[in-house]
């Protein structure tokens, strides 16, 4: 039997279920940018599909919303400085 080979987005997805997803939305607030604000959901959307300094922030999609993890959001902000 073959072992079945995930791509990165599906390998991305399976780590946000298996850290307990988090919309969003709710992320977002975990980045403090300069000035005192907070990262936008749309910064996270961009930084799941394009990424930021060549890293993906892992996520999922499920039932049209948007998820990451917090564990995710902890490795992307190490990864990127951010």
């Amino acid at each position: 039997m073959n072992p079945v080979t995930l791509s990165p987005r599906q390998q991305a997805a399976a780590r946000v279920r298996a850290e307990g997803g988090v919309p969003i939305e709710e992320a977002a607030l975990l980045f403090k940018l300069s000035g005192g604000r907070t990262a936008s959901p749309g910064s996270l959307k961009r930084w799941i599909a394009s990424g930021k300094s060549g890293v993906k922030l892992d996520g999922l999609k499920s039932a049209g919303k948007l998820y990451t993890s917090f564990a995710a959001v902890q490795r992307f902000r190490k990864a990127t400085g951010l």
